[in-house]
């Protein structure tokens, strides 16, 4: 399975509190984090379905709607990033470090990812190939099969790439690369995750109280240039 870093700001008094919580329970805590929990469908179960949706891209939003959800929680594929994310905080930040199953994982596409997919050509298509390169070495060759046909309707892009964020090779790809993303709102990462709240509590690695100052990559690739 692989391993996960969560990264918290909670008020100091809490700490202790919520540190012995998630280590008893394996509930990350969405709502003491940094952004809170919110609903996602069964990763799994998406996955099962992808081939039919794929026939109608601008309803995969519609058809997710109608699966039963369960709360979800964002973690990052490397240390470095979930500390961003924890520092981000005005409380006293930590990192909870725990295993997984793949299954229960999606891409966290919201800080850079449905934001290619919509606006990569908002000023014309003249880079392309630079979108293309970036997308296959942050997300694996896979993420091409998505991003090729997502240049229709903004309900389409979409649904691409709520389908993108489901598929395993890029799941895969993604948790494997060491290039700093440079996404919306200044954010920092190598990979970012969505998974289903409340892991095996016997997953749970480790919890960081001490975070490490982390050097970062000196390879970025930015939203920015891709969007602009």
């Amino acid at each position: 399975m692989p391993t996960l870093f969560r990264g918290l700001s909670v008020d100091p008094a809490h700490v202790d509190r919520v540190c012995s919580e998630i280590a008893r329970t394996g509930k990350m805590r969405a709502d003491e984090g940094m952004h809170s929990g919110s609903l996602m469908a069964d990763p799994d179960l998406v996955r099962s379905r992808a081939t039919a949706w794929l026939q109608s891209p601008g309803s995969i939003r519609d058809e997710l709607m109608k699966i039963s959800t369960m709360p979800l929680a964002y973690a990052c594929g490397d240390c470095a990033g979930s500390a961003f994310y924890a520092r981000r905080g005005t409380g006293a930040p930590f990192i909870v470090e725990f295993e997984v199953p793949w299954e229960s994982m999606r891409v966290d596409g919201r800080d850079f990812l449905y934001t290619v997919f919509t606006l990569w050509d908002r000023r014309g298509d003249s880079h392309l190939g630079l979108v293309r390169e970036a997308l296959a070495t942050l997300f694996g060759k896979a993420i091409l099969k998505y991003f090729d046909q997502a240049k229709g309707a903004l309900d389409e892009r979409i649904g691409h790439c709520d389908l993108a964020i489901h598929d395993m090779d890029v799941l895969r790809a993604h948790y494997s690369n060491s290039i700093v993303i440079e996404g919306r709102y200044d954010t920092r990462f190598n990979s970012s995750f969505q998974f289903l709240d409340a892991v095996n509590p016997l997953g749970i690695r480790n919890i960081i109280k001490s975070l490490p100052i982390a050097s970062e990559s000196s390879r970025r690739i930015s939203l920015v240039k891709l969007v602009q």
